[in-house]
């Protein structure tokens, strides 16, 4: 997880410096920080509750940015074996960075089945409490922070350091920029449907590439 960590940081400074400027009390802060742990869609609703936005608007903003978690659980639960992990806790500690890195190393068979549940909790606890801790210090220090820092930034270096490890084939990389283009092309659609619209074509192709690269490959073999 180390090489994620250097995005995490300003992602999560980002997220606590939020949570001030929409109104919250630095506890109130942290607090939300813990019991949300959503990252780009506890940004959204903190702006949203700095806007005074109605609240069921706000529920709906967070569980359409987080619809993509769904994608996630259904892969991950093809490949962790029974745990005694609770369900609760592995879907609360699931994050883009865990799943990513969880997702290639299990096709890589570098991790034994029975070791996976508790590698996918590992990996997952690591962002979390970077997370915090990051928050902490955007809550606290957020203020004095120059804007000619860009803190922003840490937020695509962030997906960009998970992503590029993902495109080991032909059909990861159509699936990415089919997905990608989309959800830029679709960015103004109110309550990012763009992202979501962007992810389903985008796997969608990906599917279908593998598909028909699949079947010509076992033909040439």
């Amino acid at each position: 997880m180390l090489p994620i960590i250097p995005g995490l940081i300003p992602f999560a400074m980002i997220a606590g410096m939020s949570a001030i400027d929409a109104g919250m009390n630095p506890l109130m802060a942290q607090l939300y920080s813990v019991f949300v742990f959503a990252g780009a869609s506890q940004i959204a609703a903190a702006q949203l509750i700095g806007q005074h936005a109605e609240p069921l608007v706000i529920i709906l903003t967070i569980w359409i940015i987080n619809l993509r978690f769904v994608m996630y659980s259904a892969s991950l639960s093809t490949k962790l074996p029974a745990s005694t992990i609770p369900k609760p806790l592995q879907a609360y500690v699931m994050t883009d960075q865990s799943f990513a890195i969880c997702v290639g190393m299990f096709d890589q068979n570098q991790v034994t089945r029975e070791n996976r549940a508790a590698f996918y909790l590992g990996s997952s606890v690591v962002p979390w409490l970077v997370w915090q801790i990051a928050t902490g210090l955007g809550i606290v220090f957020g203020s004095v922070i120059p804007a000619s820092w860009s803190l922003d930034f840490g937020v695509w270096l962030c997906f960009i350091a998970i992503m590029i490890p993902g495109l080991r084939d032909f059909p990861a990389v159509i699936a990415a920029v089919v997905g990608g283009s989309l959800g830029l092309a679709l960015h103004n659609l109110p309550f990012n449907l763009g992202l979501v619209f962007g992810s389903i074509v985008g796997i969608t192709c990906g599917y279908l590439a593998e598909r028909s690269f699949g079947k010509k490959k076992g033909a040439l073999t």
